[in-house]
């Protein structure tokens, strides 16, 4: 027998090796179990107790001598249907802390935090934790952006875009030319759109009123990720008065 597939339903190796030497084995004991298992005598005992307390095997004695049996394979299935029985219960419990580390971490937004992430990745790390903080009447503004990004980024930008649509977020792009990420930008939902004649250094992502992103698309790809009012109050003036001078 594959001891992986045992395994794969949570045992340990020595588990899965031990329960099918057994089922392979009838009632053996100790002696006969190490040798047709090939394991060492170090902790087989802490193994066979483990794999009892599972109910995937029975001990019997004779003559003092203990023997061991394995349990139906029947028991396999109820013990994955315990363990899944566990595991839901501690997505409960994973759901109550995720809600209360959320609170934590969100009356701490007035703590100016400055954060460098990198590739796809960290990009997408640091622009779900900024839209997360959000309110449903603040807005995402974004400047700088040209059509000399990837295809791969565009695509990125463009599926992220339906968790701030989703959670009916309003949103303002400067671009600086016509080209075709505009284009698709342009059928957004919840989107408004200029353009202005100017090359902008960088592409800035402001969120809200805690927080924006400083992107850079030379490899390899990075965002400055920065949680600071002032800042962010700063660079919104300065978006206000590029979206009044754009078309």
């Amino acid at each position: 027998m594959k001891t992986e597939l045992l395994e794969s339903l949570g045992l340990t190796k020595n588990e899965s090796i031990i329960y099918s030497t057994l089922l392979s084995s009838g009632t053996i004991k100790v002696s006969e179990l190490l040798s047709k298992s090939n394991l060492n005598s170090g902790r087989i005992y802490d193994t066979l107790e483990s794999l009892k307390n599972k109910g995937l095997i029975a001990e019997s004695s004779v003559n003092n001598v203990k023997y061991f049996t394995a349990s139906p394979p029947e028991e396999l299935e109820e013990y994955f249907h315990k363990k899944l029985n566990e595991f839901k219960e501690k997505e409960e419990i994973l759901k109550t802390v995720i809600k209360d580390f959320k609170k934590i971490n969100q009356t701490n937004t007035e703590v100016s935090r400055c954060v460098i992430y990198y590739g796809l990745r960290g990009i997408k790390t640091a622009s779900d934790e900024a839209l997360s903080k959000m309110s449903k009447n603040e807005e995402i503004l974004e400047m700088g952006l040209y059509d000399k990004i990837d295809n791969e980024i565009d695509r990125f930008w463009l599926n992220w875009s339906a968790k701030r649509i989703a959670r009916g977020i309003k949103m303002k792009q400067i671009f600086s030319d016509k080209g075709t990420f505009y284009k698709l930008s342009k059928g957004e939902p919840l989107n408004n759109i200029r353009v202005i004649d100017i090359d902008a250094p960088s592409i800035i992502k402001i969120f809200g009123k805690n927080s924006l992103l400083i992107l850079d698309y030379d490899k390899p790809l990075k965002c400055i990720f920065i949680e600071d009012i002032g800042t962010v109050k700063s660079f919104t003036g300065f978006f206000n008065q590029l979206w009044k001078s754009a078309k």
